[in-house]
């Protein structure tokens, strides 16, 4: 009897959870992201100067409902706090501005044979990205308190790759890395003139957390 019950025991460790047509997956991640970014001047007020958005740690919470145990359908979120850094003709100014984003994403997942206790996958999917409460700070703040700032909502394509390691058969430890289509366009007013901000941000979000199945 002892025997049988180690046994069984070695053998939920060594083969993993198995996951069936209709189970449901939350994660919760801490990510870093690192935009990969392509920015025009701010026109007509700086030409020569723009803007970096700097790297950024951010919690994300999913959901993972497998339609069958290969094929599911992913949702995540969080928001993400930017900050925005003036270079070049900019840069004297230091941070210029501060925006949130909010950036829901719908994947379609491929979920490979599980090697042991790791479930790797594969995910393509489409972003939006809600930006909000955008608002000048630094440098621009001193220069003028009362600058609007406006930044235009995006959609783009996101893709994935990541995995799932089985600590029992309920909760998971799990390692995903994904590239994000994020292009914005901002209006800003210093002092009355009406400038644009087209920049491309193409973060590459890399996160690490903790799931469990129902």
């Amino acid at each position: 009897m002892l025997l049988s019950t180690v046994t069984a025991g070695l053998l939920s460790l060594t083969m993993g959870a198995q996951v069936t047509s209709g189970d449901w997956l939350v994660r919760i991640r801490g990510v870093y992201l690192t935009p990969i970014q392509d920015n025009s001047d701010v026109l007509p007020s700086f030409p020569g100067g723009s803007v970096d958005v700097l790297d950024v740690w951010t919690p994300e919470i999913d959901v993972t409902y497998f339609v069958t145990p290969k094929w599911a359908i992913e949702v995540l979120g969080g928001v993400i706090p930017l900050n925005l850094d003036g270079t070049e003709a900019l840069e004297p100014f230091g941070e210029v501005t501060e925006v949130k984003a909010f950036p829901p994403t719908v994947m379609g997942q491929y979920h490979f044979e599980k090697k042991g206790r790791v479930h790797p996958y594969v995910g393509v999917g489409v972003n939006y990205t809600k930006f909000y409460d955008a608002k000048p700070s630094g440098g621009l703040e001193d220069l003028a308190p009362e600058t609007d700032i406006t930044v235009d909502s995006s959609w783009g394509i996101a893709i994935q790759a990541g995995a799932d390691i089985d600590l029992n058969d309920k909760w998971v430890v799990n390692a995903d890395i994904k590239w994000i289509q994020i292009d914005m366009e901002a209006q800003l007013d210093p002092l009355g003139i009406p400038n644009t901000l087209q920049f491309d941000l193409d973060p590459v979000a890399v996160g690490v957390g903790l799931g469990r199945r129902f």
